[in-house]
């Protein structure tokens, strides 16, 4: 290959595709061709691309690291945006709530993990506050979906088949309302246009004006809402 990029680089060949994906991420980029496609034809399209993918892997690069959670007292968790500190306390029995700046465990001494038992006050919460979130914007956008499921996707934040049901990420919950709000208008209008078509993107920008500051939240601040 002549074209010499600056990037870890990754080549594809797809005999299923006729069209060409580019993917930017972890400080590389995977180009999805066609099995036929020549090496000449793929550097056109690299040259062609060059600053577009720079700039990405430039925004990658400012993205906050991913940094693992230990589940220790005064580690910061978000909930809705907000930053809490996370308090431990050893109790006979087991609890979960939030308190002024905290976030506070019961839990027994040797018992199940503080890691499980955050999991799942952070999923009952989402299953409450995204059932409730649908209702109110099934009503505005006068559309009704089947079901609503939670799931632990690790690159998504949530989806919606083709028979109305919605599925959403259970970390989302981290995410500011606006954001979790923007998520559940984007999947309900998918009930309407099952493609992200330029009519898709309309009926979105309709009802949520604002989606694009919500997207690019969700591109620079994921990695704050692993664990």
């Amino acid at each position: 290959m002549k074209f010499k990029p600056e990037y870890n680089l990754d080549v594809k060949r797809t005999k299923r595709k006729k069209t060409i994906a580019l993917e930017v991420r972890d400080n590389g980029v995977k180009i999805t061709v066609p099995y036929n496609l020549s090496v000449e034809e793929i550097e056109k399209i690299l040259e062609k691309k060059n600053n577009w993918i720079n700039n990405k892997l430039l925004f990658q690069k400012r993205k906050p690291k991913y940094k693992a959670k230990l589940f220790l007292d005064g580690e910061k968790f978000l909930f809705l945006g907000v930053e809490y500190k996370l308090k431990i306390v050893y109790s006979k029995t087991y609890n979960v709530y939030r308190e002024n700046s905290f976030i506070c465990i019961q839990r027994k001494k040797n018992g199940v993990s503080s890691k499980k038992i955050l999991e799942n006050y952070y999923r009952q919460e989402a299953k409450v506050i995204f059932k409730n979130k649908v209702k109110h914007f099934e009503k505005i956008l006068n559309l009704k979906s089947s079901n609503i499921k939670l799931r632990a996707y690790m690159r998504r934040w949530g989806s919606c088949n083709t028979q109305g049901e919605l599925a959403f990420n259970w970390r989302l919950i981290m995410a500011p309302e606006k954001v979790i709000n923007y998520v559940i208008v984007h999947e309900l209008c998918h009930i309407v246009h099952y493609n992200h078509s330029k009519k898709f993107w309309n009926l979105v920008r309709y009802h949520y004006p604002s989606y694009k500051d919500q997207v690019n939240w969700l591109n620079k601040y994921s990695n704050c809402l692993l664990w």
